[in-house]
């Protein structure tokens, strides 16, 4: 009995959980949650193994151009770009750093060649 608890505590916790935010949201919410979920049902139900690639194409060229402007030298993808840049940089920075440093220590290590000629 213990362990038929220990499985349904999770499920029985989501399920209030969700009843609680259906609560919360009211029907308003309810509306545009369907609402939501009808569109994505639609967006995933046209897509096709041979178009899958032109849609999935279509769909970030969407979100970039919703994200970041339509005109390529505007103001907005400039700064949204650079700002991309600057938040993404110095953690891919920090995990090369990291992996050199893991490298290292594992003895793995690139033989220096002079470019000298004796």
């Amino acid at each position: 009995m213990d362990k038929l608890k220990d499985i349904l505590w999770p499920i029985v916790l989501v399920g209030v959980l969700g009843g609680l935010i259906d609560f919360l949201i009211g029907k308003a919410g309810q509306a545009k949650a369907k609402d939501f979920l009808l569109k994505w049902w639609v967006r995933f139900d046209d897509v096709r193994w041979r178009n899958f690639g032109r849609k999935e194409g279509m769909f970030a060229g969407e979100l970039i151009e919703r994200w970041f402007g339509r005109k390529i030298w505007s103001i907005r993808r400039i700064v949204m770009g650079v700002s991309v840049v600057s938040i993404i940089d110095p953690g891919f920075t920090l995990a090369l750093q990291r992996l050199a440093q893991d490298h290292s220590l594992m003895g793995w290590r690139r033989e220096e060649k002079s470019c000298i000629r004796s």
